[in-house]
Formats: C-alpha cells, sequence, structure tokens
C-alpha cells in the first residue's frame, strides 16, 4: 500500500520517549514508578481487582458510551471540583481517534470515502465526503 505523504511526519509516540528516560535513570539507581506506557510495575490494587470481577459478574461485558459513563464522568468532575477547589463538569469525547487516524494514512487529497452511516462524525476532520 502506497501511503500518503504527511505520514512520514509521524513521529514516535512520546510515552516510549518517557519511558526509555525513566529506564536510563533507573540504571542511575534512582526509583521510578513506572506509568508512562499504561502499565504500571506494581500490582492493582485487590479492591480495584474485586470491583472489576464484581462487573464482569454483573453482565458488564460489552463497550462503553464513547463518552463514557455518565456517572462515572459526574463522579470525576465531583471529585476534582471537591479537592481542587474548582468547578469541573463531566466532559465528554464523542471522535474516536484510532478510526480517523486509520483513515488518515492511505487518504490522500481528492481520495473518495463512502461511509457506512451519512454524517458518521468518527472520521470528520479526517476526510471530506
Amino acid at each position: 500500500m502506497k501511503l500518503v505523504k504527511r505520514m512520514e511526519r509521524i513521529g514516535t509516540e512520546s510515552a516510549f520517549e518517557v519511558l526509555a528516560k525513566a529506564q536510563a535513570l533507573e540504571k542511575q539507581g534512582k526509583s521510578i514508578i513506572h506509568l508512562e506506557i499504561g502499565a504500571p510495575d506494581f500490582p492493582t490494587p485487590k479492591h480495584i481487582v474485586e470491583a472489576g470481577k464484581k462487573a464482569l459478574d454483573d453482565g458488564f461485558t460489552k463497550y462503553g458510551p464513547t463518552a463514557g459513563l455518565l456517572e462515572f464522568r459526574e463522579a470525576i468532575a465531583a471529585h476534582v471540583s471537591k479537592t481542587r477547589g474548582i468547578e469541573v463538569g463531566s466532559v465528554r469525547r464523542d471522535a474516536c481517534a484510532v478510526e480517523a487516524f486509520s483513515c488518515s494514512g492511505p487518504l490522500g487529497p481528492y481520495d473518495k470515502v463512502v461511509r457506512a452511516v451519512e454524517g458518521d462524525r468518527r472520521i470528520g476532520g479526517v476526510v471530506d465526503t
């Protein structure tokens, strides 16, 4: 597959650059807690493991809403408002970056795109149809 020219401008994932720097610091004897690539180097706390098991047992086995669960977003907003002393609302996120970026590599100017659903916003801003 021939990719469009703009694909040459994509750099490396910055989290892996942070990982390399953290590992270099470890070699110097520094104590590092790794959180940079989404895989902490300590075990998941027991109460979180138990909550995950309960969620599976309760049937939560499918993808959640794109914007996240409203109750969860509201709880996070309330916590941040309380602990930081600022008023925060529950934030929404609708776009799916994976789908958008997967279209940006092979598609160039003037390429045609057929969407399964008219007005599908997941790849909006990446392609014009």
